[in-house]
């Protein structure tokens, strides 16, 4: 996989892994829920600072010229903070994401 690091600050210490590491520790030991007992959000709002993703697997150049504007848009609505739902569809149904969906799909993020 790739070299993407991710440097944040948890519970004032701060930290540097890289994203792989960070994925396999967050998928580390979990379990997966029956359908009924996960918790289904509201519909995605047109204006806002949130953004639900099921995926960013292989967006070609156009599409991730359309995500750039979308994340400028929602930057813009958030003064400058935008939050990104990844698994989850647009009219607010979590999907989830297999380790390398959630891997491609975040590091197709960065490149945004």
């Amino acid at each position: 996989m790739g070299g993407l690091f991710l440097k944040f600050s948890l519970d004032n210490v701060e930290t540097e892994m890289s994203l792989e590491e960070f994925l396999k520790s967050e998928y580390d030991g979990y379990v997966l829920k029956p359908k009924e007992e996960v918790e289904h959000l509201d519909q995605e709002d047109d204006y806002g600072n949130v953004e639900y993703k099921l995926k960013l697997v292989h967006p070609n150049q156009e599409r991730i010229e359309q995500l750039t504007t979308q994340m400028k848009f929602r930057l813009q609505e958030g003064n400058g903070e935008a939050k990104y739902v990844i698994g989850v569809e647009d009219d607010g149904t979590p999907k989830g994401l297999s380790f390398q969906e959630m891997y491609r799909s975040l590091s197709k993020n960065f490149i945004v």
